[in-house]
């Protein structure tokens, strides 16, 4: 699987999280979606990384929607993370809106990963 990354950074951190997570969700495709999109857009990893625990096969994203402050476009990647995890939110177009260039990119990538599962 050929997966395109927005930046050298981009792929060497998907990678190192890859290899972190256990035997069982190294090719699990919500959870390479997830550490896509999380990968990709460093403030998001450092509010979203927290609440998530594949030792544990969870991702506590109410606690973490409860607890930090996101901006409307890193609010946007966090619900989209939900999405790509567990289905566990929505996210509509008119949100996909709100991101740059970049991570709108990021984000229809990750959805285009997920949906190869």
């Amino acid at each position: 699987m050929i997966i395109p990354f927005t930046s050298k950074e981009h792929e060497k951190t998907f990678f190192k999280m890859r290899s972190d997570l256990p035997d069982e969700y190294k090719n699990n495709i919500e959870h390479l979606s997830l550490i896509y999109l999380l990968s990709g857009n460093e403030e998001l990893r450092q509010k979203a990384l927290p609440y998530y625990k594949p030792d544990e096969g969870v991702f506590l994203f109410t606690d973490m929607f409860e607890e930090q402050d996101f901006s409307s476009g890193i609010r946007v990647l966090a619900k989209l993370a939900v999405v790509l995890y567990n289905r566990g939110m929505e996210v509509t177009v008119n949100e996909l809106f709100k991101l740059d260039r970049k991570n709108l990119w990021l984000a229809l990538e990750a959805t285009k990963l997920r949906l190869r599962g």
